[in-house]
C-alpha cells in the first residue's frame, strides 16, 4: 500500500512561499508585517484577508477562513487534498514521493540539500573557467558571433567546462560525492573508473528550479559543425526536463502575475531576447512542450505565446502541440503562436528587426483557435457538403479536448456559422450523414434524381417555376409533392442547407431524404445545372404522358378530342424516346 508521508508534505510546504502562491491567484498588498487583500472566499468591501510570510499561514477576519498553503489551494480551486498536493508539487518541481506503509525515504531531503550545494559549487567553477578562458579564440569567437556580452554572461551565470579547473574540482570531491553526482547523471565514469564532466568543452547554461536552485546544466558545443550541439543533464530524482523551463526562475522571481510568457526553443534565443529588452521569455528543454510545463506556465500567466524557429512554423509541426495546449484554454487562459520567416529563429530575427518590430510580431500572434479555423477553412469549399463534413470532423478532435464549457460553446458557434448550421442538434445530424454513405443503394427514378440534386445544391430550386400549371394536373405521381415542397423551402430560404430541409419533415421522410442526399449516382466533375434542367424537362413530359394516357384510356372523354389531336397525342406517347 502506498501513501504520501507527513514528512514529505511538510517539506513540500516549506519548499514554497505562501505569499508567492497566493499572490499568483489574488492581488496582495504589503501592509507592515502582513500582506492584505479582499477575501476570495466571501463578498466584502474592506480587505480583511491577511497572509503572514513568517508563519506561512493566511487568515480572514470576516469569514474566519484560515490555514496553510495547501488549505488555500483546496479552497480557491475547490480541490481535494491530493489535488492540492499535486498542484503544489507541479509548481515547485518536486515529484511526489509515494512511500510503502513500512518505509519512509528520510534520505531524500538530505540528498536534495547536498545536490543543490554541489551544483552551486560546480557552477562557480564553470563561471570561473569562462572568465579565465574568455580570450581563448574558440570561446571568444563563439560569444562574439552570437553577441553575448558581459552583462548577459553575468545575468544568466553562463560558464564554460574547462578540463583543468573542472577536473581539479572533481578530484577534490570525496568518492561518495563523485558517485552521488555520477548516479544523478552529472558526471560520467570511464572504463578505468575515473569520473569526468559529461559537458566537457562546452558553454554551460545553468537551469534553475522555481526557488532559484541550480538543478541541471545545458551544454552548447563551441564548434558549430559538432554533430550534437546541445546536451542537457540527465533526468534524475531532482530534475525532470518536462517539469522545468530555462530562465523561468528569472522571470517569476518578483512573483508578480505576468501578462504573458514567450516560449522559445533555445537558450541563446532567451539570452538575445533579454539583451534587446524582452525579459519574459523561457526556453524548452526538449523538442516539444509538455503538459507539466503548460500547467506551471499558466500558474503564473494567462497568456502563453509560442515562438518556434522558422523551419517549424507550419501547421503539421504544431498540431500536436495544439492538441496539448487546447485542453488548458478557457475564458481567461489562451495560447498563441508567432510564425517566423523560414530560416529564422528568435535570436537571428531580433538582431535584424530590433525590439519594436519583434514585439509587433508577438502582439499580432494567432490564437490556436484562429490557427485551426484558418488552416481547415482554407482547405474547405463550403459550397460542397463533403468539404463541410471535412471541416467539422477535422475540428471536433480538438474541440473535444476543451474543458471549459463557455469556450467550447463559443468555438462550436463559430463552426455553426461557417457551415450554416443553427444548433448542436443539427450539427450531430449533419455528421450522421457521413456514416455508411458508400453502402447506400437507391433505385433510379426521375424524381429521386431531382430531389437528390436539390438537397445537395439548393440554389437549383430557382430553375423550377412553382406556378407552372403542369404541376397541378397530376399530383398523384410518387415523390412529386415532396419535390415541390422542397423547392418551396429552398426558394423561400436563401441560405438553407440539408439540415434545415430535413428538419421540416417527419422521421420516415427525413431518413429517406438522408439516403437521397448521400446517393452518388453521377461521376465527378459533371455539370449539375445541365443535368437538373434535363431531368426537369423529362419530368414535365412524364406528367403530360400520364395525363394523356388517362384521357385516352377513358372512353367517356374520347369524344372531346378531334381525330388529328388523338393521332398527335398517340404519336407523342408512342415515339417519345425519353426513358424513365
Amino acid at each position: 500500500m502506498k501513501y504520501i508521508s507527513r514528512l514529505f508534505i511538510n517539506q513540500l510546504i516549506s519548499s514554497n512561499d505562501i505569499v508567492d502562491i497566493i499572490s499568483s491567484k489574488i492581488s496582495l498588498k504589503k501592509v507592515g508585517r502582513y500582506y492584505r487583500s479582499i477575501c476570495p472566499f466571501h463578498d466584502e468591501k474592506n480587505a480583511s484577508f491577511i497572509v503572514n510570510r513568517d508563519k506561512q499561514f493566511f487568515y480572514c477576519f470576516g469569514c474566519k477562513s484560515s490555514g496553510n498553503i495547501i488549505d488555500f489551494l483546496i479552497k480557491i480551486n475547490n480541490y481535494n487534498f491530493l489535488d492540492a498536493i499535486k498542484e503544489l508539487s507541479s509548481i515547485s518541481g518536486i515529484p511526489i514521493l509515494y512511500n510503502n506503509i513500512n518505509f519512509i525515504n528520510k534520505n531524500y531531503f538530505r540528498d536534495k540539500k547536498k545536490f543543490f550545494k554541489l551544483m552551486f559549487n560546480i557552477n562557480k567553477i564553470y563561471i570561473k573557467s569562462l572568465i579565465i578562458n574568455y580570450k581563448v579564440y574558440k570561446i571568444s569567437k563563439f560569444l562574439i558571433k552570437r553577441n553575448i556580452n558581459h552583462k548577459c554572461i553575468m545575468h544568466f551565470s553562463i560558464g564554460y567546462s574547462y578540463s583543468i579547473l573542472v577536473n581539479k574540482f572533481i578530484n577534490n570531491l570525496s568518492y561518495e560525492n563523485k558517485y552521488f553526482l555520477f548516479k544523478l547523471g552529472i558526471l560520467i565514469k570511464n572504463k578505468y573508473g575515473n569520473f569526468y564532466d559529461r559537458l566537457f568543452n562546452r558553454i554551460i547554461f545553468p537551469i534553475h528550479n522555481i526557488n532559484g536552485n541550480i538543478i541541471a546544466f545545458g551544454g552548447r558545443s563551441i564548434i558549430d559543425n559538432n554533430f550534437i550541439k546541445y546536451i542537457n543533464s540527465s533526468n534524475n530524482i531532482f530534475f525532470t526536463k518536462n517539469y522545468n523551463l530555462y530562465n523561468f526562475y528569472n522571470i517569476i522571481k518578483n512573483k508578480n502575475k505576468l501578462k504573458r510568457i514567450l516560449v522559445v526553443e533555445g537558450y541563446i534565443d532567451v539570452i538575445m531576447l533579454y539583451k534587446f529588452g524582452i525579459k519574459y521569455s523561457v526556453a524548452l528543454l526538449g523538442s516539444n512542450i509538455s503538459k507539466k510545463q503548460i500547467e506551471i506556465l499558466y500558474f503564473y500567466t494567462n497568456k502563453i505565446v509560442l515562438c518556434l524557429d522558422g523551419d517549424k512554423s507550419n501547421f503539421f509541426y504544431i498540431k500536436n502541440i495544439i492538441k496539448i495546449l487546447i485542453s488548458f484554454i478557457n475564458k481567461k487562459r489562451m495560447s498563441f503562436f508567432v510564425f517566423l520567416p523560414c530560416g529564422e529563429d528568435p535570436d537571428s530575427l531580433i538582431q535584424k528587426e530590433g525590439k519594436i518590430l519583434f514585439e509587433k510580431r508577438i502582439n499580432n500572434s494567432l490564437s490556436i483557435i484562429d490557427i485551426l479555423f484558418k488552416f481547415y477553412f482554407l482547405k474547405s469549399n463550403f459550397y460542397n457538403y463533403k468539404y463541410k463534413i471535412y471541416f467539422v470532423t477535422s475540428l471536433l478532435p480538438y474541440i473535444s479536448k476543451i474543458n471549459c464549457p463557455v469556450t467550447k460553446y463559443f468555438i462550436k458557434y463559430k463552426i455553426f456559422n461557417k457551415i450554416g448550421i443553427l444548433s448542436e442538434y443539427n450539427l450531430r445530424n449533419f455528421l450522421f450523414l457521413n456514416i455508411n454513405k458508400n453502402n447506400i443503394k437507391v433505385k433510379f427514378t426521375l424524381l429521386r434524381c431531382l430531389i437528390s440534386l436539390l438537397l445537395k445544391y439548393p440554389k437549383l430550386s430557382y430553375k423550377v417555376n412553382l406556378y407552372d400549371k403542369i404541376f397541378n394536373y397530376n399530383r398523384s405521381i410518387p415523390g412529386l409533392v415532396l419535390f415541390l415542397d422542397i423547392v418551396y423551402l429552398c426558394i423561400n430560404n436563401k441560405n438553407i442547407n440539408i439540415i434545415n430541409i430535413i428538419s421540416k419533415f417527419n422521421n420516415n421522410i427525413k431518413n429517406y431524404l438522408i439516403k437521397l442526399f448521400l446517393w452518388n449516382f453521377f461521376p465527378k466533375n459533371v455539370n449539375y445545372d445541365l443535368i437538373f434542367n434535363d431531368a426537369l424537362i423529362k419530368l414535365k413530359f412524364f406528367i403530360i404522358k400520364n395525363i394523356l394516357k388517362k384521357i385516352l384510356l377513358n372512353n367517356n372523354n374520347l369524344y372531346e378530342l378531334s381525330l388529328s389531336r388523338k393521332i398527335k397525342i398517340w404519336n407523342l406517347i408512342k415515339f417519345n424516346k425519353l426513358k424513365y
